[in-house]
């Protein structure tokens, strides 16, 4: 036999020896040996998780998980929810926290997630101590909507105005008869809950100008984008001075012959006047926050220098009730109030934070947006609906002063 044949044969039977016969499987005796076409496979399973689960990049949507299984989306700030679908939330989302509550109803109760919610400011807005307040709606027609108060633009961003398209992150609280807000609540436990406007892209708005006898008037546009300069000039009518000229509740002063404002919103411009020869308006306005109405007090009559407001019920079992928090007076659904002096030309209202939406009528001249034009001895606006309410924070009467 060959030397160099028996000299192999006992290395090679050593070498089978150590290997254990080699059929054990390298990845069973060494975690750190896999088969490379695993170690492809867990590598991509793990590159398509990170987008959603990675610690480098957390995934901006939020879920959880009721005690029946199902899963409530609370959307993210790159796929926000619809007010509708936030709505939805509200309603879905068992994990809430009560506060001062009545579980029966649920009242003070939050989601336990907060929401990303896009949508329209439907309302005017209002500042409060806390932030912003108004509706917001899928679309201005929309029968669904939220009630945000209150909700603080993060820092740089504008202020939005009626008309413009918001994002906001917060939580959805179930306020009381099936109400649904994005609310702000400091003193809320274990830990305060704030809403916050991360986005804003300024919308379209109208500006018209209110049927008057005294004055028309040339504008520089119909409609634009919130924030635009709007400029217009004002020629009184034959045999009339025009005496005042406001938007959004506020008199302008001509420049050279030019008025102008910054769009926030619908704008109606208004004008009040009188005949060549004739007697000019006055006004006087009422804060109702500065009247010392103590929270929920029932409220019947205001009477000031030159003209008084009477407040009833109607058909409605809630009476008008002046309430701190929005700092307005809430005539409710069916409720009405009526002023009264020796000749109004105008009123302007100034709705409180969290206004409504129902539908005001009146009795005599024109309402249009919160300033209402004519001449009448008194005037009754009437609020519609069967449930809701309008906040009157305050009043701007112009009338003609009595001889």
């Amino acid at each position: 036999m060959n030397k160099k044949l028996l000299v192999l044969l006992p290395a090679a039977m050593l070498m089978l020896a150590s290997c254990g016969g080699g059929n054990t499987d390298p990845s069973k005796t060494d975690p750190s040996k896999t088969d490379p076409s695993t170690t492809s496979t867990t590598s991509e399973t793990t590159s398509t998780t990170s987008e959603t689960t990675s610690e480098e990049q957390p995934s901006e949507t939020t879920s959880e998980t009721t005690s029946e299984g199902e899963t409530i989306d609370y959307g993210s700030q790159t796929d926000p929810l619809t007010v509708a679908e936030a709505l939805e939330v509200g309603k879905e989302d068992t994990s809430v926290s009560y506060f001062n509550s009545q579980e029966e109803d649920k009242s003070d109760a939050f989601t336990k997630e907060p929401v990303w919610v896009k949508g329209l400011v439907a309302s005017t807005t209002e500042v409060g101590t806390d932030g912003l307040s108004f509706t917001l709606r899928d679309s201005l027609d929309s029968e669904d909507s939220l009630t945000v108060y209150y909700a603080k633009p993060v820092d740089g961003l504008k202020t939005p105005y009626m008309n413009d398209e918001v994002l906001l992150h917060g939580h959805i609280e179930f306020f009381k008869n099936n109400v649904y807000e994005i609310a702000t609540w400091k003193e809320h436990k274990p830990e305060p809950v704030v809403a916050t406007i991360e986005a804003r892209t300024a919308g379209t708005s109208t500006i018209t100008v209110a049927e008057n006898d005294y004055g028309t008037a040339t504008l520089s546009a119909t409609s634009a984008l919130n924030d635009t300069e709007i400029t217009f000039t004002v020629t009184a009518k034959e045999g009339k001075i025009v005496d005042t000229v406001s938007v959004y509740g506020k008199n302008l002063e001509a420049v050279e012959g030019v008025y102008k404002f910054a769009l926030a919103g619908n704008a109606t411009i208004t004008m009040t006047g009188h005949d060549e020869g004739g007697v000019a308006a006055e006004v006087e306005e009422v804060d109702f926050s500065k009247q010392g109405y103590e929270n929920q007090k029932e409220i019947t009559e205001y009477k000031g220098t030159n003209f008084t407001v009477t407040f009833d019920k109607g058909d409605n079992s809630n009476a008008p009730k002046y309430y701190t928090s929005g700092a307005a007076i809430r005539v409710y659904a069916k409720n009405s109030f009526t002023v009264t002096a020796g000749k109004i030309v105008q009123i302007v209202i100034t709705f409180g934070g969290s206004d409504g939406n129902n539908e005001i009528t009146v009795d005599a001249g024109a309402l249009e947006g919160a300033t209402w034009t004519g001449e009448a001895a008194s005037v009754k606006f009437t609020v519609g609906g069967t449930s809701g309410n309008r906040r009157l924070a305050k009043l701007a009467v112009s009338y003609i002063p009595e001889n």
